[in-house]
């Protein structure tokens, strides 16, 4: 079933014109830069966006501008876990596993712990109301998520929302979904 879900989303955001794509990006990231949740946040979690996601290094710059703190997490692809490294420049950055930018240095003083990251950006192909997502099958973000006790946020066109997704033990929510059309508070 989330494979079927996954596909078929996936059919759908690559199937996006230019334009209509960067309307939803734009709208998307002036909801989250509007909001409360990102003007009280310091340090900000999130992945480097890969096609056809939505626009993450947008994001990077304007944490820059605002003096907030990027961290991009590194993978390791045997035990799929992530660990998140502080980067000041997209320069810092390599081509990591998947093919998806991670940190270059991977030092103890540019490492952040999860309890000091505000702000995490979750991604994903499809959510549901419940804050409930499918991503892109291989479960990093829900074991990271875990135990994570900051606010997480999901970025989204309205259409990737749909009535439920089915989940198992291992799955775990976000508390905001940051669509094109508005900020939804997860009720769970």
């Amino acid at each position: 079933m989330k494979h079927h879900l996954r596909k078929a989303m996936l059919e759908k955001l690559n199937g996006l014109s230019i334009e209509t794509k960067q309307s939803i990006n734009d709208h998307i990231h002036k909801n989250l830069f509007n909001s409360k949740l990102w003007n009280e946040s310091q340090v900000i979690g999130v992945t480097l966006s890969y096609k056809p996601e939505w626009d993450t290094y947008e994001i990077i710059k304007q944490a820059w501008k605002e003096n907030k703190k990027v961290v991009i997490p590194v993978t390791n692809d045997l035990t799929y876990t992530m660990k998140f490294y502080l980067i000041n420049s997209l320069k810092d950055l390599k081509e990591g596993n998947y093919k998806i930018y991670e940190p270059i240095s991977q030092t103890n003083e540019k490492y952040y712990e999860k309890s000091t990251i505000d702000l995490m950006i979750v991604p994903g192909v499809v959510f549901d109301k419940n804050g409930y997502r499918i991503g892109f099958g291989k479960g990093y973000f829900d074991r990271y998520l875990n135990d994570f006790n900051n606010n997480k946020v999901a970025l989204l066109a309205d259409f990737q929302l749909i009535e439920q997704i089915p989940i198992n033990q291992y799955d775990i929510n976000v508390d905001y979904l940051i669509t094109d059309k508005n900020i939804i508070k997860v009720k769970i």
